[in-house]
């Protein structure tokens, strides 16, 4: 099945916000945490039901070399990104953001 793929506003912002912050540490490895990130939501996109779900219906992808992880949820035929998460982070922060009914 071929799933549509969003991305929750906070999950795009905390995105770039990663992105900067590499980039800050050193130059290009903003571009290598997003090439990392297009990898695993490549995979996601094409087979969301291959992860591991953390509630309900929200499952998590965790990206190789980076400590993140991607936060979604598959409502018919779209995967929505909720959260790039930071693993140091407080795993509730995300929480409220799910689509679940």
């Amino acid at each position: 099945m071929a799933y549509n793929l969003e991305l929750h506003e906070q999950a795009e912002q905390e995105l770039w916000d990663a992105m900067d912050y590499y980039d800050e540490k050193r130059k290009q490895l903003g571009q290598e945490f997003a090439q990392e990130l297009r990898a695993i939501m490549k995979t996601v996109w094409e087979h969301p039901a291959r992860f591991p779900t953390v509630k309900d219906n929200i499952r998590k992808a965790v990206v190789k070399k980076f400590p993140y992880i991607i936060i979604f949820e598959i409502q018919e035929d779209t995967v929505f990104v909720l959260a790039i998460f930071h693993t140091s982070r407080n795993p509730d922060s995300w929480e409220g953001r799910g689509l679940s009914r």
